[in-house]
């Protein structure tokens, strides 16, 4: 469905929602899953290594062109780790793992049940 925006009306926030939605804060050690099916930005601020795993593979067709950022904020070696969902552009990779500096992190997009990794920093892929 489109959605309109009148004349003066495209402020930072608005650009924000359309292509990110909101952040969500992962700031405590049991906020581990990431969802797929939902678009948007993820900032690792838990002072401790999290084990990020995806809950289950995008759906081809219904999660196509969905974009998921990953920010690590902290200095802690955080993973994600999938069922060899993540196509780096030379492999599919089970875990991603980020270095222990602030920066960290990824951008992905959902494609045909797969996750394509668009750009990394400070990502080690295995």
């Amino acid at each position: 469905m489109a959605q309109t925006i009148g004349a003066g009306a495209l402020t930072q926030d608005t650009i924000t929602a359309l292509l990110a939605g909101p952040p969500v804060l992962h700031n405590l050690s049991t906020q581990t899953i990431v969802f797929p099916s939902v678009a948007g930005r993820r900032l690792l601020t838990f002072d401790g290594v999290l084990a990020l795993t995806l809950n289950k593979a995008p759906v081809a067709g219904e999660d196509d062109l969905k974009l998921i950022q990953i920010i690590s904020t902290v200095s802690r070696a955080h993973t994600l780790t999938t069922s060899n969902l993540l196509q780096t552009g030379s492999a599919n990779v089970a875990i991603a793992t980020f270095a222990a500096q602030p920066g960290a992190g990824l951008t992905l997009m959902c494609w045909n049940g797969k996750l394509i990794v668009l750009y990394s920093v400070g990502i080690t892929f295995s």
